[in-house]
């Protein structure tokens, strides 16, 4: 695991699971205080809550395996998945190669062919 998902998951862990369900032991954490838990998270941003979700849950699957639980008590549908801001608009290939043909001025052509089957994505500086 690199330096920066430790970090991460280390504030994530301290900030929002442990001064509430992280004062718990792991083997009397129940789905019930999983579900008060996600509940009296703040929804806003939605990624941090379901980020902060998938950690506990990925800790208490640790645990699971380990025998400290019987099954992970998290199972709360969609709760690692965040609400798309608006839905993508996929292309299809025709639709490709006739935007390719018809882009101005044509240098950008291969742009638009890199883009399209080459999953560029885009990427956040470093800080």
């Amino acid at each position: 695991m690199k330096a920066r998902t430790r970090d991460e998951y280390r504030s994530k862990r301290c900030l929002h699971i442990n001064d509430s369900i992280g004062q718990q032991e792991i083997a009397a954490i129940t789905p019930e205080m999983v579900r008060r838990w996600y509940g009296g998270t703040d929804p806003e941003p939605p990624r941090v809550r379901s980020h902060c979700y998938s950690l506990l849950h990925a800790i208490l699957a640790t645990a699971t395996k380990d025998g400290l639980l019987q099954r992970n008590p998290c199972h709360i549908e969609r709760a690692m998945s965040t609400p798309r801001k608006r839905e993508p608009i996929i292309l299809s290939v025709s639709e490709v190669a006739k935007l390719a043909d018809v882009i101005a001025p044509q240098r950008f052509k291969a742009l638009i062919l890199l883009s399209a089957w080459c999953g560029l994505r885009r990427v956040k500086p470093s800080s």
